[in-house]
């Protein structure tokens, strides 16, 4: 942005503008972050599913050499159609050293046996993280296009008010000519009164033309949001 400003005057193609306003803006900046929110919601649910690790350690016997110690260790692994897989290693050592292991299959065939029921809530999470990344293109695409429209209006409003500067020029020059060949009596006074009120249009035209002018000057500076202390002071120049 530096090599665009200088002092208070911005120099600005239409592509720095989309690019600056993308930058800048605090409303797109939020909505950046809402994908990424609604994505750890997804995660949480598929939480659900993830395998669960448990181990217990215990000993007894104090430190006799006749004591004796157990050690758990196991595993629990829960899949989207009901099913439940675990399986469990016990190791005992004492005077002689045992192991066992076990393995444990369990299938719910009512409440929470079908498919569809258990992922409902990881689909949710899915489709809300899908809705927030389309509201963020949309969102997007809608700025992209509010900034051009407001950057050609601010670019045609400055040639209106060229055309009406110049426009009351040419009137008060009509208007000299007109004073000049009353006096001489070429033509009757009331031109004179016609020249009048053809240069105070123009001068009303010209004024509105320089409020426009300066409504989308600020428009667009507000679609801009740049971090400049004088940011309402700034010109720009298309």
């Amino acid at each position: 942005m530096k090599e665009l400003l200088e002092g208070d005057l911005l120099t600005l193609t239409v592509q720095d503008t989309v690019l600056l306003a993308l930058e800048h803006n605090s409303s797109l900046t939020v909505e950046r972050f809402k994908p990424s929110i609604a994505q750890t919601y997804e995660m949480e649910e598929q939480g659900a599913f993830d395998p669960v690790l448990s181990g217990e350690l215990s000993y007894s016997g104090g430190g006799s050499a006749s004591g004796s110690g157990l050690t758990t260790a196991g595993v629990t692994v829960p899949f989207p159609t009901g099913t439940e897989v675990g399986s469990e290693v016990n190791i005992s050592a004492g005077e002689d050293v045992s192991l066992g292991v076990s393995i444990d299959l369990s299938q719910e065939l009512l409440k929470g046996g079908r498919r569809d029921a258990n992922l409902a809530r990881v689909r949710q999470a899915e489709l809300s993280r899908f809705s927030s990344e389309y509201e963020l293109r949309g969102f997007t695409e809608a700025l992209v296009a509010s900034t051009e429209t407001a950057y050609w209006d601010f670019f045609s409003s400055g040639l209106q008010v060229d055309i009406y500067r110049e426009g009351l020029r040419l009137a008060d020059q009509q208007l000299l000519e007109i004073r000049e060949r009353v006096s001489v009596g070429s033509i009757p006074g009331i031109e004179l009164v016609a020249a009048q009120a053809e240069l105070a249009l123009r001068r009303e035209a010209l004024l509105d033309a320089e409020s426009r002018f300066e409504e989308f000057r600020l428009r667009l500076l507000h679609l801009l949001n740049l971090p400049i202390d004088s940011l309402w002071e700034i010109h720009i120049k298309p």
